[in-house]
């Protein structure tokens, strides 16, 4: 792979990059105590269970971008179809209707080209 502009062949995809500085943790530990309680000895314990991500300031960078949620938007569509059905809100409905619509539009055609 060479870059466009300078030719160099130290180039990267920028998924590599996000990948191999992203690392998935999971920890288990345990912990236990023996205690004295008159004349008869208890053992206690606890296990503790840790997960999450680790990233680099690199592969932060190089993270792809959030997907557009499409949850408020298609809200709005649909009041605005109610309101558009109602005979006394039928413009506004409408206009709202299309807005919705054009924003789940933008939304998913954003997600599935970034």
């Amino acid at each position: 792979m060479q870059c466009t502009h300078c030719g160099s062949d130290h180039t990267q995809r920028l998924q590599l990059v996000h990948e191999g500085g992203t690392q998935l943790i999971s920890t288990r530990s345990h912990t236990g105590e023996v205690m004295d309680l008159s004349d008869s000895l208890r053992l206690t314990g606890l296990t503790t269970t840790t997960s999450g991500v680790s990233s680099s300031v690199l592969a932060q960078r190089a993270a792809p971008p959030e997907k557009k949620k499409l949850m408020a938007v298609s809200v709005v569509a649909l009041i605005g179809f109610g309101l558009f059905r109602s005979e006394e809100h039928d413009a506004i409905g409408f206009l709202i209707m299309v807005f919705g619509a054009w924003k789940i539009y933008e939304a998913i055609r954003f997600n599935s080209r970034e």
